[in-house]
């Protein structure tokens, strides 16, 4: 069965040795857990002043790796994330933002105002509440986790605008996946018993997505959640792929 990945990225993180400075580390990463393509961004962008730099790197590398398809990270405190957008526009589905990282709040205008472009553009938001579990971060650069709740204002807010969810603990995908139509969360850090099924439960299987954070997490773990879980075949079929094709057809531009 294909296996299309939501979230995966590449580049050097200051508090973990990941081994996927490249691509092609990645990609062998993938290819051992059966993942057969995904949405990859640059780590090295979250942390960097000027995230455009790693966009474009980015962009560079990945034209050797046509199944690894990039998703820019944008910054809407910086003046420049228009032109950043438009010109990533026609060559990915999505961009990706790091509201707790990058020092602004979901409620904030100039995050309305890029939401408006992506309508515009028909464009999908690719949302990670997190990076790493909270409780492994350095105790004295603690980042907290973008709220549940602002997320599911932005998602009623622009109900025209695919959102993809990541990193979220189990009780707050049940929450997001009873949110708006437009919300989609990943499986990444939702742990339990049976964690999927149980996340399908409590919304919809059409929309729960497979995300590994790979390399944070490893994604032999998030396949077999899926893989192994009570879920029928047709809904594990949703969630590994059928479900990130339709989102980004419907609201993407795709690549």
């Amino acid at each position: 069965m294909t296996i299309f990945d939501v979230n995966l990225s590449f580049g050097h993180w200051p508090f973990q040795a990941l081994g996927t400075e490249t691509p092609s580390r990645l990609a062998a990463l993938m290819a051992r857990a059966g993942i057969s393509a995904g949405l990859v961004s640059s780590i090295d962008a979250v942390l960097l002043p000027a995230p455009d730099d790693e966009n474009q790197r980015l962009f560079s590398l990945l034209t050797k790796h046509p199944h690894l398809i990039p998703v820019p990270v944008i910054n809407p405190l910086l003046p420049q994330w228009p032109d950043t957008i438009g010109r990533y526009a026609a060559h990915t589905p999505a961009v990706k933002l790091y509201p707790n990282y990058h020092g602004y709040r979901l409620g904030d205008p100039c995050v309305a105002e890029l939401m408006r472009q992506l309508g515009r553009r028909r464009l999908a938001l690719v949302l990670p509440l997190r990076i790493e579990d909270e409780r492994s971060h350095h105790p004295l650069m603690k980042v907290p986790a973008v709220p549940a709740d602002d997320v599911l204002a932005l998602a009623r807010a622009f109900p025209k605008v695919p959102i993809v969810c990541c990193c979220p603990y189990a009780r707050e995908a049940a929450r997001l996946v009873r949110g708006p139509a437009n919300l989609h969360v990943d499986i990444s850090m939702v742990d339990g018993m049976d964690p999927v099924q149980a996340l399908v439960r409590a919304g919809s299987s059409r929309r729960v997505l497979f995300g590994s954070h790979t390399p944070f997490l490893y994604a032999m773990a998030a396949v077999m959640k899926v893989t192994e879980s009570d879920l029928s075949r047709t809904d594990q079929r949703r969630v590994l792929q059928d479900n990130a094709a339709r989102m980004l057809s419907t609201g993407g531009r795709g690549r």
